[in-house]
């Protein structure tokens, strides 16, 4: 949460020239496409965090199975008759499917970061203001083509 209120406040005190204004995507697209990333890595570690606990937690049920065999014996209902065996493999299944669904987000976050950057990408900026003080010219001439700069006074 504290790099999400840093990248807000930077997008906030950021403020676009004169020139960048014309033609150019709103804040919301602008600064937007930065913040869904910073979520998506957030998440992604989230989602790493989950992963990594779920493996602690199987990896001590399974430590208990293999020093005391008579701890993992399954009923006829396919839970652990021991308690602590029993809470130690959902919590490693909990934990998994909070891992999936941190992962899911963070690529929808992507998914929006992306379709963000292709759509700022892909519109027009259109011309540039008369506060510029000089703009490369091209002309077509009959014999080739002219490249010049035009300087406005």
């Amino acid at each position: 949460m504290r790099y999400l209120a840093l990248c807000a406040l930077v997008a906030g005190l950021a403020q676009p020239l004169a020139a960048q204004g014309k033609g150019r995507s709103s804040p919301w697209i602008k600064y937007g496409k930065w913040g869904l990333l910073v979520v998506t890595v957030g998440l992604d570690l989230a989602a790493s965090e989950a992963s990594n606990r779920a493996d602690e937690s199987f990896d001590q049920l399974t430590s208990r199975c293999f020093d005391d065999p008579q701890l993992c014996v399954v009923d006829e209902s396919g839970n652990f008759v021991d308690g602590t065996s029993e809470a130690l493999f959902q919590r490693s299944l909990r934990l998994d499917r909070s891992s999936r669904r941190f992962l899911i987000a963070g690529q929808t976050a992507l998914l929006g970061a992306a379709v963000m950057f292709i759509y700022e990408f892909t519109k027009p900026t259109g011309e540039p203001d008369d506060n510029v003080p000089f703009a490369p010219r091209v002309q077509e001439l009959r014999d080739g083509v002219g490249v010049g700069l035009e300087v406005r006074f």
